[in-house]
């Protein structure tokens, strides 16, 4: 096998030398002009020349026609408190109202009380500690806190108005 291969490897050599060129020979004249006024391709793009200098203001134009009104705008935000004034001068003093009802309380201290006679007793209420039920008994012109007048634990306030 290994005879067979060193010619095989030579023929392989041999033929790979023709693909390779010879060296480049000198440029030929240059050829005629190509028919006037067909452009060439476009170049490359040159780099960016310096900021020109401002221009002169130019000529004011003619006033336009106005517009159309706008839309409404949104409300704005409400605006902060301001200060308070000075205070004003007092006022006359007004009329002098309608008599009025005339109330007496008779403050708490004993289980029962009662109104004077050109009195009418208009409320009462009980104060104190108390475990059966509510103890206020009404009796006439008056009220009690219980069923013993003597009794210190529960108190009575009678509320009387003149007649």
């Amino acid at each position: 096998m290994r005879p067979l291969a060193i010619p095989l490897l030579l023929a392989l050599a041999v033929s790979l030398a023709g693909c390779f060129e010879g060296p480049q020979g000198p440029a030929g004249p240059a050829g005629p002009a190509g028919p006037r006024g067909a452009a060439g391709e476009a170049g490359p793009a040159g780099p960016a020349g310096p900021k020109g200098d401002k221009g002169d203001r130019g000529v004011q134009g003619e006033k336009g026609e106005k517009g159309d009104k706008g839309d409404k705008g949104d409300k704005g935000d409400k605006g902060d408190r301001g200060e308070a004034g000075p205070a004003g001068p007092p006022g006359p003093p007004g009329p002098q109202g309608p008599a009025g009802t005339a109330l007496r309380v008779v403050a708490p201290g004993t289980s029962s009380a009662s109104c004077e006679s050109d009195e009418v007793m208009i409320s009462a209420y009980c104060t104190g500690t108390f475990t059966n039920g509510y103890p206020l008994r009404p009796s006439g012109n008056g009220a009690r806190c219980g069923d013993d007048p003597a009794a210190t634990q529960l108190q009575v306030t009678v509320v009387c108005a003149k007649r």
